[in-house]
């Protein structure tokens, strides 16, 4: 379900994905396209993979994927510095 979410996202973003390519390839062959590519496959890896061990540390990398954006744009040292009262 959540490819099927994935796939849906990209249909459905997709005037946001041509304007990335026309007007911005950079951060479009450089961010937009390895980020959404690793997010898939880890999406594709979760089915295949039957250990317990293994799923949990795809479900653990998939989060650490998800944090990644939020990162980069400076967003986590606020969020834990307001969290903790700093």
């Amino acid at each position: 379900m959540l490819f099927a979410a994935e796939l849906v996202d990209l249909y459905v973003n997709r005037a946001f994905w041509i304007d990335q390519y026309h007007y911005d390839p950079r951060a479009f062959w450089g961010w937009h396209i390895p980020y959404n590519l690793t997010v898939k496959g880890v999406f594709l890896a979760l089915f295949v993979v039957r250990g317990r061990r293994a799923t949990i540390a795809l479900l653990i990398a998939q989060i650490l994927i998800f944090l990644v954006p939020y990162w980069q744009a400076g967003a986590i040292a606020p969020l834990s510095e307001r969290l903790f009262g700093y």
